[in-house]
């Protein structure tokens, strides 16, 4: 984006991400910026469904920071994110699963 204020993720980042996703490696490919301008609306729409389908398959909706932390604190900037739900597997509270979407998308 090359806009300070949002937080990019790297090519290898947004790999790691569809690897704990499970997105199949061929669905991978219309999910490049030049190729995702090329497609109709409609056609971006579907891969906008097909991610969502993944993620919500794959990153559950979790509380377990809330009860078994000592600080009791919600994270959601997006390098935290990273690392919690897709480098170390864990799942997340509703606005830290939409936060790490989020971060994808713009990426």
């Amino acid at each position: 984006m090359g806009d300070p204020k949002y937080y990019e993720l790297s090519k290898a980042q947004l790999d790691q991400y569809f690897d704990r996703i499970r997105l199949p490696r061929e669905s991978r490919a219309t999910l490049d910026r030049d190729v995702l301008k090329s497609l109709t609306p409609t056609e971006q729409l579907k891969t906008l469904f097909l991610l969502q389908r993944f993620h919500l398959r794959s990153v559950p909706f979790e509380n377990i920071s809330l009860h078994y932390s000592w600080h009791r604190i919600i994270n959601v900037e997006p390098k935290f994110l990273f690392d919690k739900m897709v480098v170390r597997g864990r799942g997340g509270y509703c606005m830290e699963n939409n936060t790490l979407f989020h971060t994808v998308l713009l990426s």
